[in-house]
């Protein structure tokens, strides 16, 4: 008669030595499955996690941004120009966030201007200001104009005549906003009984100009801010007049913006 195998502790058959029964081959292969499915386990939430935690980045990233904007230029906050710049400016520092590349507005615009500006030696008198958002062409007030008055001198109404010519032939729908700006020095005539009405004056000699050339009224917006927004300071520590810049100060602005 046949002996029959011994039976192992652990309920399987023995076998030959050094190779575990069928008994251990199942427990093992049952332990290793647990053992995956709680290393993917762990491996499922921490990428949660991740996740979670960079979205709430983003958000406090665009809430501290947004924040900044709201307390930022709160002077400005009536200027639909600064209004623009400021979304603009969101929108760009998105935009870098993400690794995308921020385009400047205008730019064969920019460079018909600069070379009409070079051409007529105005380099002094007329600068150019360029944002994602919009082109500026800034007028140095004291070149262009007389004290207190609203009509620019003869001799450049040519040029102005020019480059207003070029802003509204190339741009056919974007809004035009026009400002003036004076500096602190007081006026007291029977035309211009203050500051604010020369600079809103001088601001809507450039948009009749405008106007002529074929731009809609419905696009121009005339702004007159008098002496309330200077480049820089009128006086000096001690309340003296500093003529240079009050000189940067007279200037009307030309706004085009983006759309």
């Amino acid at each position: 008669m046949t002996t029959p195998p011994p039976i192992s502790a652990k309920g399987g058959s023995g076998g030959p030595p050094g190779k575990p029964g069928a008994g251990v081959d199942a427990h093992a292969q049952k332990r290793h499955v647990q053992e995956h499915d709680e290393e993917h386990k762990e491996e499922g939430e921490g990428a949660w996690l991740v996740s979670y935690a960079d979205m709430m980045t983003l958000l406090m990233a665009f809430f501290a941004l947004m924040f900044t904007l709201v307390q930022k230029d709160q002077t400005d906050a009536t200027s639909p120009q600064k209004q623009q710049e400021n979304i603009e400016q969101m929108k760009n520092s998105l935009t870098e966030y993400f690794g995308g590349k921020v385009e400047k507005a205008f730019d064969k615009l920019k460079q018909q201007l600069e070379q009409m500006i070079r051409e007529n030696g105005l380099e002094q008198k007329v600068r150019i200001d360029q944002t994602s958002s919009s082109l500026s062409l800034v007028f140095v007030g004291s070149a262009f104009f007389e004290d207190g008055s609203t009509k620019i001198r003869p001799e450049l109404m040519p040029v102005v005549e020019k480059l207003t010519g070029a802003l509204a032939h190339e741009v056919k729908d974007n809004p035009i906003y026009v400002e003036g700006h004076t500096d602190n020095r007081p006026i007291s005539t029977a035309y211009y009984p203050s500051n604010w009405e020369l600079s809103s004056a001088r601001a809507g000699t450039i948009v009749r100009s405008l106007e002529q050339k074929g731009v809609a009224k419905n696009r121009l917006l005339i702004q007159g801010f008098g002496d309330s927004q200077p480049l820089a300071p009128n006086l000096d520590d001690k309340g003296n007049s500093l003529p240079e810049n009050q000189a940067k100060n007279r200037r009307v602005v030309i706004h085009l913006i983006k759309i």
